[in-house]
């Protein structure tokens, strides 16, 4: 039974974002995010075809990928709240990492990527919390002259 698999429950699943782009970077965590999702994890494919063979075929092409969250919203200092409202507003980029539990565990896992905030939205409800829905896009980001791709982060 030791052995046997578990389901893992979304609640137990960490969400995190760094404001600095690096090697190294100081991970923050998002503990108010609301059913973190992972929309569009996919890629193109590319049709070759010749007159070589009768058939088409298909080749990787461009990979995409955005993260979408919900905030519960708290009056007073709010420090994430403030750096992904920056993000919307000031095209801030961030160090985003959805991972499967605490970044500082070896063994959690998940995708890491840099994205801007690009799109924000305000929802009120009469008898629920003040929340907020954000949508992160990947962007382009340099550490010197390398560029940071996402990549499925395994902490060792």
């Amino acid at each position: 039974m030791a052995n046997e698999a578990i389901a893992q429950v979304g609640k137990d699943c960490k969400l995190y974002y760094a404001a600095d782009i690096d090697a190294s970077p100081t991970w923050t965590l998002i503990s108010q995010a609301i059913n973190v999702s992972l929309p569009d994890i996919s890629k193109t494919m590319v049709e070759i075809m010749s007159r070589e063979s009768t058939w088409k075929t298909n080749e990787s092409g461009l990979k995409s990928l955005s993260l979408s969250f919900g905030y519960l919203y708290k009056n007073g200092t709010d420090n994430v709240f403030d750096a992904l409202k920056d993000s919307f507003i000031a095209d801030t980029k961030l160090y985003f990492a959805a991972m499967g539990g605490p970044i500082a565990t070896v063994g959690s896992e998940g995708f890491r990527f840099v994205g801007i905030v690009s799109g924000m939205s305000e929802t009120q409800e009469l008898e629920g919390a003040r929340t907020f829905e954000f949508t992160v896009s990947l962007t382009r980001a340099l550490v010197g002259t390398a560029l940071i791709e996402p990549d499925w982060f395994v902490v060792s």
